[in-house]
């Protein structure tokens, strides 16, 4: 009997373990299935047909998401209709979002919206929004009215609006009431991104009303619509007198020391343009404020509110700033306002310091304008420093003073970063260029570190129709990666040759990352990014972007970012490192597939940097505050767990010392 007993326990045993070998070979085979952007519906159904596909069907409908392949809608519309799970329905709805073709918008649409649950609804919302058609508007408009979905629709909507689309009949329907709904950051979300000079009173209405998140939005918003129509909105104020009280009020509470960073900032421009001296008294305080990003703008406006108390002001901080780039900040500044004293700074500073300060200087030449400061100016678009040929190039490009030789200089520079910067500005300026000094860049920067290049000439050429000897077979042949050939395939199907006419799109290189036993995580690691600011310690999602977290842990391990820069910082937006050349156009010689998952964009959230689907590699960023425009379309890997106020005090240029696996 015993025997017995222990004979069936060990089958038991090695039935589980033959399971369990069994699914973790599918789960592998998803993987690579995903990695590689598999179109072939069969392939994958491979693994549907399967006898362990219950036990993989949310990383089967999760991997098809992330590819956003439209031949692979089907696969998810059938594991929808077979749904009996809530939180499996939610996956399909995210999925479809994700894959964002007219056939997912349908069949989003479609769903039985009433019967759903309010999770899966409010998910069904944001799908619609990466698909964002007239459809999707149209669907907006017919709910509303129900109060539990209204902000997630608001919010939605703005998202649409980002992409051009009318969303004028929701605003109709929602902002004329503004003055009898409670403002929400929802409301004050959706204005900031749909609203217009024509909705500047229900702007102020909101301003004055509202807290936290709302506030800050509406306040965004007014620093916007002030930028664009300073009459209107100073006229907008002298007809209506208790708004402009109220609105000096509410901006003297938001100047207090006990506000917010994000407040003060957003709320120092406005407080500037109305020239009242208890505000302006509020703005010189804040020049001695902590935060790097406040004090920097308190110093630029408060030549707004005081010109006399400002150049006293912003000398005397000239003297005492240690930071090389606060330093470059500052006599910016000083060019806004008072040009002729800037170009003596610019002068004695010129041959100090790095290549990014140089090129805050070059900025400052740019606004001082004068005959001499653009004759300089100009000579550096001919320096063998590939910052300092963009920042020319770019200044060059503000004042409307480029010519042809500059942008053949660019063209034909060896730096990638050039030619990628003069390749984006024939795009947008129409400039017709040589098809044989095309194809000659094309092949020349073949590196998959300088795939940037390769983009902008399959862009330009799109745009200008293909010149007639730049065959889409070669573009084709020299492409330095899948995803080069995947844009080509995609534009000029039509036109290839035997050869290339069946061609698949995949992701090469993948192997080089990932060995075939990737899986998931038992845990989520946690780093350390050392800085000059102090610590900021992050933990890593391995399982909703274990490729992503597998390439950030080997890089780091290789010391990469050691020595590193934040080389992009907005305030209130991210700050931005990873990028061995500083440029912003850098990274190892490979890319990495997007992960995009459901997860939101919050403050603190660490995403990865790209130029479009599939283009990732070591650059990442981490909010500062709420980015609910990102949610889905970048990879979020990881959150900061300690050391945000380290976050917000990052300074471009600023180094990352190290970076540590602690956990």
């Amino acid at each position: 009997m015993f025997k017995q007993i222990l004979l069936s326990s060990l089958l038991i045993i090695i039935n589980s373990c033959n399971q369990f070998t069994s699914k973790n070979e599918y789960f592998k085979q998803i993987k690579q299935l995903e990695y590689n952007r598999v179109s072939d519906p069969e392939e994958w159904s491979k693994i549907k047909n399967s006898d362990e596909f219950n036990a993989l069907k949310y990383t089967f409908v999760n991997s098809i998401g992330k590819t956003r392949l439209d031949t692979l809608t089907s696969l998810v519309h059938d594991v929808l209709k077979a749904s009996k799970e809530d939180s499996l329905t939610g996956e399909c709805i995210f999925a479809l979002g994700q894959i964002g073709s007219q056939a997912a918008e349908q069949i989003i649409i479609d769903l039985p919206f009433e019967k759903l649950s309010l999770k899966n609804k409010k998910k069904l919302l944001s799908a619609l929004c990466h698909c964002a058609s007239e459809k999707t508007i149209e669907f907006y408009l017919n709910h509303i009215n129900d109060l539990a979905l209204k902000s997630d629709i608001l919010i939605n909507a703005a998202l649409c609006s980002r992409q051009n689309l009318d969303v004028s009949e929701i605003k109709s329907s929602v902002v004329d009431s503004i003055a009898l709904l409670k403002p929400t950051l929802a409301l004050s979300y959706f204005l900031y991104y749909a609203g217009d000079r024509s909705d500047l009173g229900k702007l102020l209405q909101l301003t004055i009303n509202s807290r936290g998140l709302a506030h800050k939005y509406a306040l965004k918003k007014l620093n916007t619509l002030l930028l664009k129509n300073e009459k209107r909105f100073y006229s907008k104020l002298d007809d209506d007198s208790t708004s402009f009280d109220a609105l000096k009020k509410i901006l003297n509470h938001s100047l207090k020391q006990t506000a917010s960073w994000q407040i003060q900032y957003y709320a120092i421009p406005i407080a500037a343009s109305l020239k009242d001296s208890v505000l302006t008294e509020r703005i010189s305080a804040l020049i001695k404020s902590s935060n790097n990003y406040v004090n920097l703008i308190a110093l630029e406006y408060l030549a707004d509110a005081d010109e006399d108390l400002a150049i006293s002001a912003i000398v005397e901080q000239f003297g005492k700033e240690k930071n090389l780039y606060k330093k470059g900040q500052i006599i910016k500044i000083l060019a806004k306002y008072y040009p002729e004293k800037a170009y003596s700074f610019v002068m004695q500073n010129l041959d100090k310091g790095d290549s990014k300060f140089k090129a805050q200087l070059l900025d400052a030449l740019a606004s001082i304008k004068s005959k001499m400061a653009l004759r300089i100016l100009k000579q550096f678009i001919n320096v063998d420093d590939p910052i300092l040929i963009c920042s020319a190039f770019d200044n060059l490009k503000r004042i409307g003073i480029l010519n042809k030789s500059d942008i053949t200089t660019l063209l034909n520079s060896d730096h990638f970063s050039c030619v990628a910067l003069a390749l984006e500005y024939c795009i947008e300026k129409n400039k017709t260029l040589d098809s044989e000094l095309l194809l000659k860049i094309y092949k020349k920067f073949n590196r998959i570190s300088q795939f940037e290049v390769q983009l902008q000439v399959i862009n330009y050429i799109k745009k200008n129709s293909p010149p007639s000897s730049i065959h889409p077979d070669s573009l084709m042949q020299y492409a330095s990666h899948d995803v080069i050939r995947k844009q080509v395939f995609k534009s000029f199907k039509k036109s290839f040759s035997k050869s290339w006419k069946n061609w698949s799109s995949g992701f090469n290189h993948a192997s080089v990352l990932v060995p075939d036993s990737i899986s998931y995580y038992s845990s989520n690691p946690i780093i350390e990014i050392e800085t000059e600011r102090g610590n900021i310690e992050i933990e890593l999602y391995s399982s909703v972007a274990p490729y992503t977290v597998y390439s950030i842990l080997r890089l780091i391990q290789n010391n990469f970012y050691d020595g590193l820069t934040f080389h992009r910082v907005v305030p209130d937006f991210v700050i931005q490192g990873g990028d061995p050349t500083g440029s912003g156009w850098g990274g190892p010689d490979y890319l990495i597939p997007s992960e995009d998952n459901y997860n939101s964009f919050i403050q603190g959230s660490v995403g990865i940097a790209t130029s479009g689907f599939d283009t990732g590699s070591s650059q990442f960023f981490i909010c500062q505050s709420e980015q609910p425009h990102l949610n889905g379309n970048y990879t979020l890997f990881g959150q900061v767990t300690k050391g945000m106020d380290v976050v917000n005090s990052i300074l471009p240029e600023d180094k990352i010392l190290t970076v540590k696996i602690i956990e």
